[in-house]
Formats: structure tokens, sequence, C-alpha cells
């Protein structure tokens, strides 16, 4: 049996849904779990849901303190660098994405994980960060050449997560 390849994992407060993608060397296990913003409905395909969400789609995010904190235990899991610092710096990224100027209810967002290698999903998100880094009236904030130093998977795991959600309303 090969098992499942989405999944839903709820406490009764909060939910997610995840894809289970195989390796790309042995196209099976070691397995890694990759965070959707919904299950595809009847009828879709993994595209579907993985197609550009815009800013209308976004939802709220409710609880920041609980995000964060789950945010942090993901980073330090896989990574050996300052979690809150790193996570800042991914929330400062989605949050110039938020505020960009002339961005419409029905906009795509540029903050979002595709369908692509982690390195590719890494460079888009950094390049978010570097551009917010560049913006005149947050400059300061961070050191001028600054850069995310999270693994390009472990990023990936915090962007998707962070994808469906608005940190401005």
């Amino acid at each position: 049996a090969t098992g499942a390849f989405f999944g839903m994992w709820n406490n009764g407060k909060d939910h997610a849904f995840l894809l289970r993608e195989e390796d790309p060397k042995t196209k099976g296990a070691p397995y890694k779990y990759r965070p959707l913003p919904r299950l595809p409905k009847f009828g879709e395909v993994l595209d579907d849901v993985l197609k550009p969400l815009t800013f209308a789609e976004l939802t709220p995010l409710t609880d920041l303190k609980g995000t964060i904190l789950q945010l942090q235990e993901d980073i330090l899991a896989h990574a050996s660098v300052n979690a809150f610092d790193e996570l800042f710096k991914v929330f400062f990224a989605k949050l110039f994405d938020e505020f960009r100027p002339g961005r419409k209810p029905g906009s795509a967002v540029e903050f979002r994980v595709p369908k692509a290698p982690a390195k590719q999903i890494y460079d888009r998100i950094n390049g978010l960060f570097q551009r917010a880094n560049e913006k005149k009236d947050w400059r300061g904030i961070f050191e001028e050449k600054e850069r995310i130093r999270l693994e390009p998977e472990t990023l990936e795991q915090v962007a998707a997560y962070l994808e469906p959600y608005s940190l401005c309303d």
C-alpha cells in the first residue's frame, strides 16, 4: 500500500493540510510533508490548490503568538540559526508583499510556495526580503547585505505555512 498523498491535522482549534512528497533521488522515502493552503476539491488537481493566491483569498492570521512558537520549533528542529531572527526576516518579506504599492484584492501574492525546487523558493522569498530591506522607510532594521539564513527546505516549510495568511488584516 502506498498510503495517502494528502492529509489533514486538527486539534479542535487549528488545522493543517499536508502533501506527502517523495524524495526525488529515491522516488519514495524519506518523505517530506509540505503544508498546503487547503485540500483539493472533488475534480481538482494539485496545481489547482497550488495556484497563486490573491490578496482577497488570504485569511487573517488570528494566533500570531501560536504561529511564531510553532514556526520557531520547526526552525529549531532543522537549523542551527537564531530561529526568532530568521523568522522575523520571513515575516518582513511577507509584510513587504502585503504592503507593496498598487496591490489590488485580485492581484496574486508574490509570497508563495509554487511547486518548484526548494532553492527556487528560497530565491523568491529571500528576494522579497532583500527588496524590503532596501525600501527607504524600512532601511536600518537589518544590516544592508543581510539575507535569510534558513536552509531552502526549512524556508519552504515556513513560507508554505504563512502563505495563506494575511499579516495586515
